[in-house]
């Protein structure tokens, strides 16, 4: 015997939960079901290529599986640009994510793709607009001009400890 049925999901991102779990209302639905099948919007952080124009109002979906008896089949990228839905096989869908995922926060932040010469171009733009008439900055003014952690701007201060050093919160630049 075989029985399909269609259900939606609950309010809220989704992109943090299991496919299983995704559905609305009591979990029952999750562990009823031998094979799932789970289709979520992905939110298009990487912007589709220029060489294929119809990608340009297409939207883009990931299809993941819960199945009891086997593993889960790899989840499937697919575009859909109404009326149809076609594969993503040139796999420019794979970097993104669907809302809630926490992998999409890495994704958005710039700075987790920053080169080590892009980070001491920012810090030092940083120091330069903040400074002090003496010539030294706070920790913590760097921090907010920059909007990352304080323990980040001393983890910085150290990689750049040829040109930078600290005492106190207080930065100065080597002479």
């Amino acid at each position: 015997m075989t029985l399909i049925y269609s259900h939606h999901h609950s309010k809220g991102a989704q992109g943090f939960k299991k496919s299983m779990d995704r559905a609305s209302g009591s979990g029952v639905f999750a562990r009823d079901a031998d094979a799932q099948v789970d289709m979520i919007q992905l939110n298009l952080v990487e912007v589709p290529s220029r060489h294929n124009p119809e990608e340009s109002s297409a939207t883009a979906w990931r299809l993941e599986s819960s199945l009891r008896e086997f593993r889960s089949f790899t989840p499937v990228n697919i575009w859909f640009d109404y009326p149809i839905h076609r594969v993503d096989e040139a796999g420019r869908l794979t970097k993104n994510y669907a809302d809630g995922d926490p992998r999409a926060n890495l994704t958005k932040s710039y700075k987790r793709n920053q080169t080590m010469d892009s980070r001491k171009e920012e810090f030092d733009k940083a120091f330069d607009t903040n400074k002090r008439k003496d010539g030294t900055c706070f920790a913590f003014v760097i921090a907010e001009y920059l909007g990352i952690a304080e323990r980040t701007v001393r983890d910085r201060v150290i990689e750049f400890s040829d040109d930078y050093v600290t005492k106190k919160g207080i930065i100065s630049r080597k002479k």
